[in-house]
């Protein structure tokens, strides 16, 4: 189990994508969008004999480096449901189900919530041509960390005071039990 605050906002720097902004987790996701809108939409994968194909890859990560791994596997990509949450939407995405997703304000803040599951892998969709590479990550300087924190704390002070976080632990912990009571953690 894992718990994160995803931060969208003009005041970070944009890391340039080597792959697609289509990828799946290993581990079911519970959200609470602490302000802001954030839309996912979500892709059905099917073989690709012709036409229109991605690479599936998939992503070791540490704590410096992400091993971003070609697999020999060529899907084509079918966009299914788009579906959007504002600020106090909680809302699931179960490991494995590929998206991407979408801020159309340029802002937002959620609370995530992952609750690990076994076989899952972390993946990306990207150009068939791209072979596997590994990605250095890029970390805040003091100054943007600080700004970033600060912006965090106010989207969670805000949640806090009306019972989200709550709602949300509460949610993540009935999922976790049923993980747990079906073998699957």
């Amino acid at each position: 189990m894992g718990v994160c605050v995803h931060l969208w906002t003009a005041a970070a720097a944009v890391t340039r994508l080597t792959t697609s902004p289509f990828h799946c987790h290993s581990w079911d996701l519970y959200s609470l969008v602490l302000g802001g809108a954030v839309q996912n939409q979500c892709l059905e994968l099917v073989d690709s004999a012709v036409g229109d194909a991605y690479r599936i890859f998939e992503i070791d990560s540490t704590t410096d480096m992400d091993e971003i791994r070609a697999t020999a596997d060529l899907v084509s990509v079918r966009t299914s449901e788009m579906w959007a949450n504002g600020t106090r939407d909680i809302y699931h995405l179960p490991a494995g189900a590929f998206h991407r997703t979408v801020v159309p304000g340029g802002e937002a803040c959620t609370l995530v919530i992952g609750l690990s599951r076994l076989g899952g892998a972390d993946r990306s969709l990207g150009p068939p041509d791209t072979g596997s590479h590994r990605r250095r990550r890029r970390y805040c300087d003091s100054a943007e960390t600080v700004c970033l924190a600060r912006c965090a704390a106010r989207y969670l002070r805000n949640a806090s005071g009306e019972g989200l976080v709550e709602q949300l632990s509460a949610t993540a912990a009935g999922a976790y039990v049923t993980i747990i009571a079906e073998g699957e953690l």
